[in-house]
């Protein structure tokens, strides 16, 4: 995290407004007297590589790192919608082309380029409303672990599917026989004969489990380590217990397990010692709620995840309606955000078919766009309408009003 030189200002604006502020930074990028005297520069970010540098300088190396954001690590086709707005995007701004070069460099008609600027400048004041207006917010939700390494774990793409928990436990525990082995140590399941269903990251949760059961081995000297789980209705529990007499002052969570239980949202119940005896509870649940995003603005469905890391539901992310309905209908979400501007299906086709589909309209949809139209949204079956670039608090008192959080 980068140090602040001076004390943060709080930005009081609306989201019109920030967005008007963002294009009239972008439309000044090379005018470092005008960005000087912009409002962002309150927020910007100083360290000690650039205690040298004016705020406007400081401002431009934002801009462009945002701007960079919006291609940043996307895998698809140079011709496809995000990939050719941030064409659009460096060029117009960064490039300084007019928009008849840019028509000709990138072989598409100006009235396109004008939709994707505006797409782009929603994106973009999205990024910069998540630095300059929630970053005081984020720090307070994220867990103290180790910087780097929690970073990379949060980096890491999760597939939720519905999985036997048992499997993951006995794969996890064939992947240490070595070690038992060594250690002359036995694990020892009970679990119900019956599958026991959660919906998780099998690839991450195998990960959970084999940390844990080599902790467990390794400090258990020489005894029989138990797992048991049992489930109900509304959750499971897995309890492991070993006997750990010069360790028991130790926790057997170490950073980076409890980095990727966070990333489960599994809940810790317990990891208490009596004695020489060490018992660790977690619990999730079966059915954790899920927010499906669909926005081909991919940073969107970050912020969203980063907004609600403080809270038991997962986010998953649709980057077109087609693919938006298909997932809802396979998945059954317990709300959809939807934007509006998206290419060959746009938010308000979407919402139609959600209300038209018996698997998707009972699923409250709520609208997430820089066109403020809620009367149309509330038309056309949205539960809720937002305003880009989003804030936190009218994300989460939305989804409580559907009961999600």
């Amino acid at each position: 995290m980068e140090a602040r030189d001076e004390k943060a200002v709080q930005l009081p604006y609306s989201q019109d407004v920030f967005l008007q502020l963002t294009k009239d930074a972008l439309e000044h990028y090379y005018d470092l007297t005008h960005l000087q005297n912009h409002p962002f520069t309150q927020k910007v970010r100083r360290s000690d590589d650039t205690s040298k540098e004016t705020r406007g300088h400081l401002l431009q190396r934002d801009l462009s790192r945002a701007i960079d954001m919006l291609d940043f690590n996307q895998p698809r086709a140079s011709g496809s919608s995000p990939s050719r707005r941030y064409n659009v995007m460096r060029l117009r701004y960064v490039d300084q082309l007019t928009i008849q070069h840019i028509a000709h460099e990138l072989s598409i008609s100006e009235r396109q380029i004008y939709r994707d600027l505006r797409h782009s400048e929603e994106d973009l004041a999205t990024i910069l409303w998540s630095w300059y207006m929630e970053e005081a917010a984020e720090e307070e939700v994220e867990p103290d672990f180790d910087e780097p390494a929690f970073f990379e774990i949060e980096q890491l793409q999760t597939n939720f599917q519905s999985i036997d928990i048992k499997r993951l436990i006995f794969s996890a525990r064939s992947s240490i026989e070595q070690l038992m082995s060594k250690r002359n140590v036995e694990i020892i399941l009970d679990m119900p004969q019956e599958p026991v269903m959660i919906s998780t990251d099998s690839f991450i949760a195998k990960h959970i489990f084999i940390n844990l059961m080599s902790v467990a081995v390794q400090k258990s000297e020489g005894k029989s380590v138990r797992i048991t789980v049992k489930a109900n209705e509304n959750k499971t529990v897995l309890n492991l217990s070993l006997f750990a007499p010069s360790s028991s002052s130790q926790s057997l969570l170490n950073d980076i397990t409890l980095a990727l239980l966070h990333r489960m949202k599994w809940e810790i119940s317990q990891d208490v010692c009596k004695g020489s005896r060490r018992n660790i509870q977690l619990s999730f649940g079966k059915n954790m709620p899920t927010v499906l995003v669909i926005d081909d603005f991919e940073g969107l469905s970050r912020l969203l995840k980063r907004y609600l890391a403080g809270y038991q539901c997962r986010v998953i992310a649709a980057t077109d309606g087609i693919s938006g309905l298909a997932l809802a209908r396979e998945i059954q979400p317990n709300a959809v955000i939807l934007d509006v501007m998206m290419p060959d299906m746009d938010g308000w086709e979407v919402l139609q078919r959600f209300q038209n589909h018996p698997d998707t309209q009972h699923i409250p949809v709520i609208i997430c766009s820089v066109f403020n139209d809620p009367e149309l949204a509330f038309a056309l079956g949205a539960s809720s309408f937002l305003s880009k670039p989003v804030k936190r608090d009218e994300i989460v008192k939305a989804l409580h009003m559907e009961s999600v959080l």
